[in-house]
């Protein structure tokens, strides 16, 4: 059977049969990466009594761009909880890591990130 959307490959439709997925499309295109972030900020005076510590990547990629971080093998040597991932300006200029942390270090933090579009 040839697929509806040109070329051949695999297809699934729904059942009003429009086309879910196409082997003959990109889903997703991979655009970047980077895998170390660098130190950008220490707040000794987060809430709780504890400290928080932002680490961060230039983000070039456009604000078309989606990222993904892998939660596979990663080290969090330093951090006491799971870390938080986001921008914090509208310029998407700089992804931001922060984690609480028992104390301050200087450490890079050692986290994947794949950018896709």
């Amino acid at each position: 059977m040839l697929p509806k959307t040109g070329g051949w490959g695999m297809q699934v439709f729904d059942s009003q049969s429009r086309v879910m997925f196409d082997s003959n499309r990109d889903i997703v295109r991979y655009v970047g990466g980077a895998q170390v972030w660098n130190k950008y900020s220490y707040n000794p005076s987060w809430p709780g009594g504890m400290a928080l510590q932002t680490w961060y990547l230039p983000f070039t990629y456009g604000v078309e761009a989606y990222f993904q971080v892998s939660h596979f093998n990663v080290k969090a040597f330093i951090t006491l909880e799971a870390p938080r991932i986001g921008f914090l300006e509208n310029s998407m200029s700089l992804i931001f890591v922060s984690s609480v942390v028992e104390f301050e270090t200087n450490h890079q933090f050692n986290w994947p990130l794949i950018v896709v579009a």
